[in-house]
């Protein structure tokens, strides 16, 4: 029952949200996807592959039987394709937010799920158990990210915990510093995750990972990995 209440508490909050946001948004699926895979250098590719890289291992880490993996991508579906080479996550357990028609309708090709919405306002009333999320949306105003741990109001994250990665750039509307703006992210999410309670970990920072870990930035985008784990 309190599970319920708090799924019907965030259901309504994204309701008014949407309500006031939906002229902002119309606007923004007209002008088309801006995501262009294509204009990427190619030292720029070898750092969203790396990252790809990085998730795919994460997210066979938690991954179990009644949970899925969220992502963002677009239409060149390259995290999609790093899930499914890798062997270990299937098409059924992928779920995918892009409220871009076209983006969306080449991502239903991989066979995955896609839900024609933007991730914030999705994910708060999403009733999906996610083992592991990639939130890489590569803008720079932090507030989306943090509105997306409301999705820990609506669903029970696996007994587990789970992996979580976002990405920011240097394009904050607000000028405010890369750091701190990740601090509001990763302090949104772990207070969310207080209630579960599951602890927050940065994955390479311990020794046996060290040697493993990925670029943290390149080309003004920063890519950040937490995990949410039981004490």
């Amino acid at each position: 029952a309190r599970a319920r209440t708090k799924r019907f508490k965030a259901e309504k909050r994204q309701d008014r949200l949407a309500a006031a946001d939906n002229g902002l948004l119309a606007r923004l699926v007209s002008g088309g996807d801006p995501y262009d895979a294509s204009s990427f250098t190619s030292a720029h590719a070898a750092f969203k592959r790396r990252q790809n890289e990085v998730f795919v291992d994460l997210a066979r880490r938690y991954l179990g039987e009644d949970s899925k993996v969220f992502i963002l991508d677009g239409a060149d579906a390259e995290t999609t394709r790093a899930l499914l080479r890798s062997g270990g996550v299937a098409a059924d357990r992928i779920v995918c937010a892009n409220p871009f028609p076209d983006t969306a309708a080449a991502l239903r090709n991989s066979g995955i799920t896609v839900v024609e919405r933007r991730a914030e306002d999705w994910l708060p009333a999403a009733a999906e158990r996610f083992a592991a999320l990639y939130l890489d949306g590569c803008g720079g105003a932090p507030e989306p990210l943090m509105a997306c741990a409301a999705h820990l109001d609506a669903a029970t994250p696996p007994a587990a915990g789970f992996v979580l990665g976002f990405t920011l750039t240097n394009a904050d509307p607000l000028g405010r510093p890369v750091a701190d703006r990740e601090q509001m992210v990763v302090r949104a999410w772990a207070k969310a995750c207080r209630g579960h309670g599951l602890t927050t970990h940065r994955p390479f920072d311990n020794a046996a990972d060290a040697d493993n870990a990925p670029p943290r930035s390149h080309d003004g985008t920063l890519t950040t990995w937490i995990t949410f784990e039981p004490p």
